[in-house]
């Protein structure tokens, strides 16, 4: 999971699976009239061990900001969506094209074990192999948030959330709730065994405002005991104070 930060002709992702790379940042380059686009931008990956790898290279700023950059915790490759094009993965030692997936319009990615799930502007879930960008698994559904380590919140065309497993995009819990539906949300996880969510509005003024909010919700248990989610969820909560001040 990552979260974003916006900071004038900057977005700042900052990530909280276990992972090599703590943080990445892209600058905007300039806009040239004769590219009819921004000019290459300044991409930088801040590692726990103190390196920053950075490379020059165009990225849709107008849309992955929304999305930012999903690092595979062995940092190995990391993975940009496009409207235009196709979801692309990326060599994280030298920058360049690790492969193209047939994912058009993709939005949120996840990386999980050796696979990849995102979400196209198709209202479709697509869980693909992380080598070679190949469907492995897909399934319909309109929006999706990345709860824990091993499980997906999905909201499915009939307007039912659905827990669904990572590993076969199966479905282990559904239930109805408008509320959640109608909410503006950035963010919905799991923290000491109850579901929590980000909320990301406006103001009068047009600024951001995040606001969180503890959901009651009689979870299965295999999400409550996930493997690896207790370490998570605290990681998840401290960059959300990080990030947007102490609101959980």
């Amino acid at each position: 999971m990552n979260y974003i930060k916006r900071e004038s002709n900057k977005f700042i992702c900052e990530y909280t699976y276990p992972n090599s790379v703590i943080r990445s940042e892209y600058t905007q380059g300039e806009y040239s009239p004769e590219l009819d686009r921004d000019e290459k931008g300044e991409l930088r990956f801040y590692m726990q061990n103190g390196n920053v790898i950075t490379y020059k290279m165009y990225i849709n700023y107008t849309y992955v900001r929304q999305f930012g950059i999903t690092v595979d915790t062995a940092a190995l490759m990391f993975f940009i969506p496009s409207w235009e094009g196709n979801l692309k993965a990326y060599s994280l030692r030298t920058g360049k094209v690790w492969w193209r997936s047939n994912v058009k319009k993709a939005g949120k990615v996840f990386h999980y074990m050796n696979s990849v799930i995102c979400l196209s502007n198709y209202n479709t879930l697509y869980k693909l192999n992380i080598e070679n960008g190949k469907v492995i698994a897909k399934k319909k559904v309109t929006n999706v948030f990345d709860i824990s380590y091993s499980y997906l919140l999905c909201l499915s065309p009939a307007g039912k959330w659905e827990i669904i497993l990572k590993d076969d995009l199966s479905v282990i819990q559904s239930f109805e709730d408008k509320d959640i539906t109608a909410l503006p949300l950035a963010d919905v996880f799991v923290y000491e065994s109850s579901l929590y969510l980000l909320e990301s509005s406006c103001d009068d003024l047009g600024y951001i405002q995040h606001r969180i909010k503890k959901h009651s919700l009689n979870l299965d248990n295999r999400v409550t005991e996930d493997n690896m989610a207790k370490d998570i969820s605290e990681s998840r909560v401290e960059t959300i104070r990080k990030l947007y001040g102490d609101i959980i």
